[in-house]
């Protein structure tokens, strides 16, 4: 195979990406040396993008369609393609594009169990595993396990023929098989038993490792991997915790639906893990993990399993909170955000309180926790960190109505991601083009958005607008959870973050999954992030949900969230990209299809087309600017 790069090139080309992506300006600046930069980067974006495609054709896309292709000399280079990409060592390895990890770690897993390889094929599955992992269990709502568990199940037998490197990732493959993401338990794949096998199978191995002498091993990689001899013993805990963590969430799902979980068969399998890590707790031997968290769980077990009462469980929450003020700052805002979202998760779900009385004791609880960890969120101006907060507002839903909490939840999302910012104002910007047309022209089209009909409609035009407003601004809320997925346009996506990204229309309900549905208002707002990417016809698209009467809004809004995509030349690699009169061909062949006829045929009135043009042009280089200078959500029409 004759490669164009040498294998080191994409990790310096993703290694200049991530700089290019730390631009940032102050107001001083000033708009056209903004701009310019602006333009200068996405330049730079492109070259990048062109040098990083042609590098997953040549080292990844030739042999994921001809697996057989794979020389000795080609899963050489592609090691190396590999390793520069890593940081750290053996276990601790991270990479900044698990990805295409991924895809690179598939095509090492077929060529070396081809070879009949058992130290590298066990090596290769539990990466596959760590970066499938990486990608789904920490981006998806709806992960239900690992694919890579049976292809490590099957080689269970031959634990004892690896070297102390490739004992400790197999047994990090088994440690991990108990995660489940809380969408996940309604998959098809989903069983308890799974959870409890996968820790029987790791108390075994644990069991079988240590009858290993601690030294002697011929593989320097356990050594200059940083295993440590009690590895084994923090694998088995991990995977306990996690057990229990899970076996929580699916009493929770189940009552959520109606069902009561069979306590009785799952109590011997449960009780064991509990036995072992309550042993643990009373012992200070924490391997993994921080005491408080491990308590927390502890009792959040025993009230499933009605060994404490309620009262008892709520005293115990107050407890781990106090003793959680004792920790450094950071620590402690995550370990109060722990036992604070379960207090007022398990007060709406257990307590069996009045209404009055658990809406009163959430206030407070929110009253005195949110606003410092707001406070702390702003001062770490880090998109990642404010998932804790948005934690609070999830379970705030439960007491509260949308409005209480709308610009919070705006702050700690959108406007903290200047990409997901941009393309949001944007789409505001231009739904407003289209709207605007068709409320003077045609206010029936609006006839059952957000309960109003006609003639209210006709009345309250400013109204409507600003309630479409809102719905742009939250439109995309659920890429919240991915914003490295969808920031990402050093190259194309692979199909895995292609699916992901497929699940942010569902993800506006992690954040209110409670809210009032009675909110007609709050209701539109909700439909169009649902169904901005279904199809008109709804035939196609997704999620697969049935097009509601707010499906005028969402219409708006598709066609706008596409127009923004197609035309950014100053946030995406640069190209000439296209105009409005090429793009409204484009609509026109899918109208009555793909895109609504009326937002469609809204694009032939000259007027619309001159104000999306300007704001395809000008209009983008202005909300760059405003943005990136004043990180505000500027009007430009």
């Amino acid at each position: 195979m004759e490669y164009t790069y040498q294998p080191e090139e994409y990790a310096k080309q993703l290694a200049e990406y991530y700089e290019l992506e730390k631009l940032s300006f102050s107001p001083e600046d000033g708009r056209e040396h903004i701009i310019a930069k602006l333009e200068e980067r996405s330049v730079k974006k492109r070259v990048i993008a062109d040098t990083a495609n042609t590098m997953i054709r040549e080292y990844i896309e030739t042999f994921e369609k001809d697996p057989e292709a794979v020389t000795a000399e080609d899963a050489e280079k592609l090691d190396s393609f590999i390793r520069a990409m890593q940081t750290g060592q053996g276990l601790n390895s991270r990479c900044p594009d698990p990805a295409i990890m991924l895809r690179a770690q598939r095509i090492r897993k077929d060529y070396y169990e081809k070879n009949g390889d058992l130290e590298e094929t066990v090596g290769c599955i539990n990466n596959c595993n760590h970066y499938y992992l990486q990608l789904f269990a920490m981006h998806s709502s709806t992960f239900s396990g690992t694919p890579y568990r049976e292809e490590a199940l099957s080689l269970k037998d031959r634990f004892t023929e690896l070297s102390a490197y490739r004992r400790a990732q197999f047994m990090t493959v088994v440690a991990r098989m108990t995660a489940v993401q809380m969408r996940g338990f309604d998959s098809g794949d989903f069983s308890m038993d799974r959870v409890w096998e996968a820790c029987s199978l790791q108390e075994e191995l644990a069991e079988a490792d240590r009858a290993f002498p601690p030294a002697g091993d011929p593989d320097p990689r356990a050594e200059a991997s940083g295993v440590p001899p009690y590895y084994a013993d923090m694998l088995l805990q991990n995977c306990e915790i996690q057990a229990v963590n899970t076996f929580c969430d699916y009493c929770v799902h189940e009552k959520d639906r109606g069902r009561i979980p069979d306590i009785g068969s799952m109590r011997p399998k449960i009780s064991h893990i509990l036995d072992r890590l309550r042993s643990d707790v009373e012992n200070g031997r924490n391997l993994v993990g921080i005491p408080i968290h491990m308590e927390l769980l502890l009792a959040m077990a025993d009230l499933h399993l009605g060994n404490i009462t309620k009262e008892e469980f709520f005293e115990k929450c107050d407890q781990f909170r106090h003793d959680a003020l004792a920790l450094d700052p950071r620590l402690q805002l995550i370990i109060l955000s722990d036992v604070d979202n379960t207090y007022l998760t398990y007060l709406y779900k257990y307590s069996g309180l009045e209404p009055e009385k658990i809406n009163s004791l959430c206030r407070a609880r929110l009253d005195e926790s949110l606003p410092r960890l707001l406070q702390t969120a702003k001062l770490a101006n880090d998109i990642h960190f404010n998932a804790i907060p948005m934690k609070y507002v999830t379970c705030a839903s439960y007491i509260s109505r949308f409005s209480d909490f709308a610009g919070t939840v705006l702050d700690l999302s959108v406007y903290s991601d200047k990409a997901l910012f941009i393309h949001t104002a944007m789409v505001r910007e231009m739904s407003r083009a289209i709207f605007d047309h068709l409320i003077d022209e045609d206010p029936g089209f609006f006839t059952g958005v957000a309960g109003r009909d006609a003639e209210y409609i006709r009345d309250h035009k400013e109204e409507m607008r600003a309630l479409l407003d809102d719905c742009c601004m939250y439109h995309d809320l659920g890429k919240f959870w991915m914003t490295d997925i969808t920031d990402n346009s050093m190259r194309r996506l692979t199909d895995e973050e292609f699916s992901l990204i497929k699940e942010h229309p569902l993800r506006f309900d992690d954040v209110y999954a409670r809210t009032d549905r009675s909110d007609e208002r709050f209701m539109c707002i909700r439909d169009c992030a649902l169904t901005h990417h279904l199809w008109h016809d709804g035939t196609r698209g997704y999620p697969a949900v049935p097009q509601t009467k707010n499906r005028p809004f969402a219409d708006i809004i598709a066609i706008a969230d596409g127009m923004d995509a197609a035309t950014d030349f100053l946030g995406r690699p640069y190209n000439s990209g296209k105009n409005v009169d090429q793009l409204t061909e484009e609509f026109r062949a899918g109208s009555g299809t793909r895109y609504g006829p009326e937002a469609v045929a809204a694009l032939s009135d000259r007027k619309v087309r001159d104000r999306l043009d300007y704001l395809i042009n000008e209009g983008r280089k202005e909300i760059y600017y405003r943005i990136y200078a004043f990180n505000e959500l500027p009007d430009i029409i």
